[in-house]
């Protein structure tokens, strides 16, 4: 009682501070990632890839949960590493074995074919053996070697810079394909730009002027964001616009839908130019992604886990319709495949987004099948 009497406001703002450490600490359990991470990701592994697989495929999330790293030209890419289940290069191609010594780049030439896309085409949720890349490979018999360049969040201007970057010191491959859908049309961020783009501009355009002050401010305002509570209110607050959200995304889907069409259409033009001048085979694929009633029908999720309503993009939906649409589409190109109504008869999906093995598997057959002609 002497203390608090004699420091009543150091006492009272260790009082405050012990209560926003603890209510911190609180709200951590009521976020819905701390949900899934810490007491739904292990019922969630087993349920998916089934009991006896639980601890290899804990071990494949752990290992493709890496930061990206910073990449000239295209902003960033997959880090490199070299775990049992997820390996990857310098370059930041993922390897096609598990327990590898070494994750080797690419060399270039024509035993060589280039695989780019985002996080469907990295593999997340499956084995370096389980990707599109490796199965290709497989059906290749050793006569090429398939390189797999997926990064996440990657969409086609991203891939095509660095299909062109890799040109100017690697001799051309085979055959370069792009496996693109997902995040060309169901991307969050702005378009035309990179899923950090706006970060890296807040940083460049930072004034000289306060440099303290405003590298403080960056750094407050980093703390802040990654407080428990902050992220909890953002959570409610999200949830309760969530109507609001959609009804603004619907009034501007289809114009904006249009766009994405047409930078998808221009990125694939521009590929199959500089493929042809390079002696280049260059293939789009328009890939499957979860946004029909069969999507997750065999899939093994805890119960609860999908709403398969909820999960519909529009915007996906319908630029995939307007692709359809014969005036609309690329589908008379002979180096583009539609594979955006392929199935399987078992489960296809590992998450809400990525592909299971059996997937990967019957999609690198299609593709496969499709470059035979070639």
């Amino acid at each position: 009682m002497n203390l608090i009497k004699k420091y009543p406001i150091t006492f009272w703002v260790l009082i405050i501070f012990l209560v926003f450490f603890i209510v911190n600490k609180i709200s951590k359990s009521f976020l819905d990632i701390t949900n899934f991470e810490k007491r739904f990701r292990p019922n969630f592994v087993e349920k998916v890839y089934g009991e006896k697989n639980k601890e290899d495929y804990l071990k494949v999330l752990e290992e493709q949960t890496y930061p990206l790293k910073y990449a000239p030209f295209i902003e960033f890419r997959e880090q490199p590493r070299l775990g049992k289940f997820v390996a990857v290069s310098e370059i930041g191609n993922r390897c096609n074995q598990n327990n590898l010594n070494k994750c080797l780049g690419p060399l270039g030439g024509t035993d060589e074919i280039w695989i780019f896309g985002g996080s469907t085409s990295f593999g997340y949720g499956v084995k370096n053996n389980e990707t599109i890349a490796a199965y290709l490979e497989k059906f290749y018999l050793g006569k090429k070697n398939i390189i797999n360049f997926g990064n996440g969040f990657f969409y086609s201007t991203q891939e095509r810079i660095f299909f062109q970057n890799l040109l100017t010191y690697l001799d051309p491959p085979y055959a370069a394909i792009f496996i693109d859908g997902a995040n060309d049309f169901g991307q969050y961020w702005n378009m035309n730009e990179t899923v950090y783009s706006n970060a890296i501009r807040s940083s460049l355009e930072k004034k000289d002027k306060d440099k303290f002050g405003k590298k403080f401010t960056h750094w407050l305002r980093e703390r802040i964001t990654r407080l428990n509570i902050y992220r909890l209110i953002q959570q409610n607050f999200s949830n309760k616009n969530k109507k609001i959200t959609k009804l603004v995304e619907s009034a501007v889907s289809e114009e904006k839908v249009k766009q994405l069409i047409r930078r998808f259409k221009q990125n694939h033009k521009i590929n199959v130019a500089v493929g042809s001048s390079y002696g280049i085979i260059v293939l789009t694929v328009l890939q499957p992604v979860p946004i029909y009633e069969y999507s997750y029908t065999l899939s093994k999720f805890p119960k609860g886990y999908i709403n398969v309503n909820e999960k519909k993009s529009s915007n996906t939906m319908l630029a995939y319709k307007l692709l359809s649409d014969e005036e609309n589409s690329i589908k008379k190109s002979k180096f583009f495949l539609d594979l955006k109504n392929f199935k399987i008869n078992d489960a296809m999906y590992v998450d809400a987004i990525h592909y299971s093995p059996k997937f990967n598997n019957a999609i690198a057959r299609e593709i496969f099948n499709f470059l035979k002609i070639y």
